[in-house]
């Protein structure tokens, strides 16, 4: 992979002081973590006694991504950093990539939706966390819907893909090769997920922060993840809403999901990411893994 900068001779990158360096930001994330779960766990106490346990998980979880969001974002304009640049905002995607993340993300859906199921096999969820899964989906009021909409589809779009596919993969950018950079962006996108982590899920959810982080190199912009995220979180709301187990065709076989969906979603996968992969080497025949 090529990065948009230039190395000396012994093809060391020159880190570009306009970016924060990495210690900077994993202080910054590591306090905007801590920042997002005092804030939820603050909130907690008084929505517990003002809405049902659904409502005020949604608003917990919400308060949780303001304040993970936003803590970072205050962080670096309050240090003068040029936000469109460190967040990868600067460059315009073409339709067509967009296209392409969006119906990788979708198949994406599919793919994870069958890993964890195969997980539960192996790594058996505790009956709270299964509780606690439940009570964040569960849709009974069009509050709980308007909540569940903006968590999954705005927040864990905007907050994860900027914090992770953005600001700390460019920064990574400026002090490693790319590739070492693709990778720990991701796996630092998983490990802070502690819970996910414990239960196991960290094996499927490394798949997807992967090809989303790649995604952020490839097209040079934090648009493609986060058209990939959009995608893949509407699936998400459509499967909670429609339950494709009982209205998809043939959609389980036995308590996995059935592996028909599984191969089309892994072909379709496969063709989108070929297809962006051709068009940007098109644009720069030279552009390679290093």
């Amino acid at each position: 992979m090529n990065t948009p900068h230039q190395s000396q001779g012994n093809g060391a990158p020159q880190p570009d002081e306009t970016y924060p360096t990495p210690l900077e930001i994993l202080l910054m994330i590591l306090a905007a973590n801590f920042v997002g779960q005092f804030l939820a766990l603050l909130a907690g106490s008084s929505l517990r006694e003002m809405f049902a346990e659904s409502i005020s998980l949604k608003i917990q979880l919400l308060v949780f991504y303001v304040g993970f969001g936003g803590l970072p974002l205050l962080y670096f304009w309050r240090k003068g950093y040029d936000l469109p640049k460190i967040f990868r905002l600067r460059h315009s995607v073409p339709t067509r990539v967009l296209s392409l993340c969006a119906a990788l993300g979708a198949a994406l859906y599919f793919v994870v939706e069958y890993l964890a199921r195969l997980l539960i096999h192996f790594i058996p969820r505790g009956e709270e966390h299964l509780k606690l899964v439940q009570s964040i989906l569960q849709t009974d009021s069009l509050m709980a819907w308007l909540l569940l909409l903006v968590i999954m589809l705005v927040m864990e779009v905007l907050v994860s893909e900027g914090v992770f596919r953005g600001v700390l993969l460019s920064t990574l950018e400026q002090y490693s090769d790319v590739t070492r950079a693709v990778i720990v962006a991701s796996v630092a996108s998983v490990a802070v997920k502690f819970d996910s982590l414990a239960s196991g899920d960290s094996i499927y959810l490394l798949v997807y922060a992967f090809l989303l982080t790649w995604l952020s190199w490839r097209a040079g912009s934090l648009l493609a993840p986060l058209a990939t995220s959009f995608a893949f979180q509407l699936i998400g709301v459509i499967d909670t809403a429609l339950d494709f187990e009982n209205t998809l065709p043939g959609y389980t076989w036995g308590e996995l999901m059935s592996p028909l969906y599984l191969v089309v979603a892994i072909a379709v996968i496969y063709q989108a990411v070929i297809a962006i992969e051709g068009f940007y080497r098109s644009k720069a025949p030279s552009s390679s893994m290093e």
